[in-house]
């Protein structure tokens, strides 16, 4: 696939398109590294050589030129394994999603995020309807799927229980080794302050009502980043943009939403440590009872497949009864999912 025709697919702002092609045009080639980007043993590595190769980069243009260039030519391993091109193409607007927010952010073309987009070349992590699924491993070996949950996604209780399922059914079929495996996640949307923040029927709470909060780090930033994008400001200057940003300046001015130095900051991306397990009530669909197939042969790389552990997981919480929803056409939904905390750092 052509790096023009890509960028067209995942909707690359004109834009940051045209600076990341002036930057590419300064390389004479891809550097060796890009291959190490396919590899899931290898792809923190890869991304360290790739930066060290590119050499001065201060707008992160040339790194988005690479990984743009990696992300068409891996169309054809998602196509080698029969991957939907749906799933390919929300896949890969990992890329222009994290330009966009970075140009509004800084007010110009730059891309700061190449470090997790690995995962997406080596297929470790696919977008499928409104959230994202990583195949990982614990510290004990076990697999799990960490979810992610991409900025402006539909978190509406609909949406949540069409993306369970749909990656149920993918994850059955394409990686059956993932089947049945546990789900967690980690992020500043399952703030236990934000109950406090928004109103009843906010979608963020409807997400939030699937999960039991087990443990949560008061002392984190990330909530407080995440809705207040310019961390510089102090809390009475922080902006007002948005219901949760005017409840949130309150909630920051009081100490609710902590803030830590820069290099704190850094090694916590995300405040709640949350997950999701078998055995306890969720509002969220059961999964759908699908054969086991034989395990499938990990994707191809250069070298085997490893996949990367997370720190070791903490204690399960208790369960409770089962919870029901309804839908249209009066049918049920039930889950059983309980949430146990994951010490390990996400986005």
């Amino acid at each position: 696939m052509r790096i023009d025709t890509f960028w067209k697919r995942i909707g690359m702002p004109a834009q940051i398109r045209d600076a990341a092609a002036r930057a590419g045009a300064e390389l004479d080639t891809l550097p060796r590294a890009c291959a190490l980007l396919f590899c899931a043993e290898a792809g923190e590595q890869g991304y360290t050589a790739l930066r060290a190769a590119l050499g001065e980069d201060e707008d992160g243009m040339k790194m988005l030129f690479c990984l743009s260039r990696c992300a068409a030519r891996a169309h054809g391993l998602y196509r080698a394994r029969g991957i939907p091109e749906e799933i390919y193409t929300q896949t890969m607007e990992f890329l222009s999603r994290f330009a966009e927010g970075d140009f509004n952010k800084y007010g110009r073309p730059c891309f700061r995020w190449g470090w997790w987009f690995y995962r997406q070349l080596a297929l470790l992590e696919f977008r499928i309807g409104a959230l994202e699924y990583e195949m990982t491993r614990t510290e004990t070996g076990a697999r799990a799927l960490s979810l992610h949950i991409p900025a402006g996604a539909d978190l509406s209780l609909a949406s949540l229980c069409a993306s369970l399922r749909a990656a149920d059914a993918f994850f059955a079929e394409f990686f059956p080794q993932f089947d049945g495996t546990e789900k967690y996640c980690d992020s500043w949307l399952l703030s236990p302050v934000l109950p406090e923040l928004l109103p009843q029927d906010s979608h963020i709470l409807q997400f939030q009502s699937g999960f039991e909060i087990v443990r949560h780090d008061p002392s984190s930033s990330a909530a407080l980043d995440w809705i207040f994008p310019d961390g510089a400001l102090p809390p009475e200057r922080l902006p007002e943009g948005t219901l949760l940003q005017k409840k949130g300046k309150g909630a920051a001015a009081g100490g609710r939403l902590a803030r830590l130095d820069a290099r704190q900051a850094a090694q916590r991306r995300l405040a709640e440590r949350r997950r999701i397990s078998s055995g306890g009530a969720e509002r969220f669909p059961a999964r759908r009872a699908l054969p086991h197939a034989a395990p499938a042969e990990p994707p191809r790389t250069s070298t085997p497949l490893s996949l990367p552990k997370r720190r070791a997981c903490g204690v399960k919480s208790k369960s409770r009864p089962a919870a029901k929803l309804r839908r249209g056409g009066g049918l049920a939904c039930r889950n059983f999912l309980t949430v146990v905390f994951c010490m390990y750092g996400g986005v």
